[in-house]
């Protein structure tokens, strides 16, 4: 199993085109992409993938 972290701006978009499976990639913008993105308009800055290990993964479930 593996947590995913995307941190960014207007990111609520690509949440409700990832829960629809609408989504075929999904990338982090360069700094010189950035600058082109017009205000408003959802920029993934960073993409974070840990693996979750069997003992983290039931200390999860016991807290929950």
């Amino acid at each position: 199993m593996h947590e995913v972290l995307i941190r960014g701006y207007s990111l609520r978009r690509i949440e409700t085109a990832m829960q629809r499976s609408e989504l075929s990639l999904l990338t982090a913008l360069t700094g010189k992409q950035r600058s082109i993105i017009p205000d408003g308009q959802p920029v993934v800055l960073e993409i974070v993938v840990t693996e979750i290990k069997d003992g983290e993964q039931r200390a999860e479930a016991i807290q929950n």
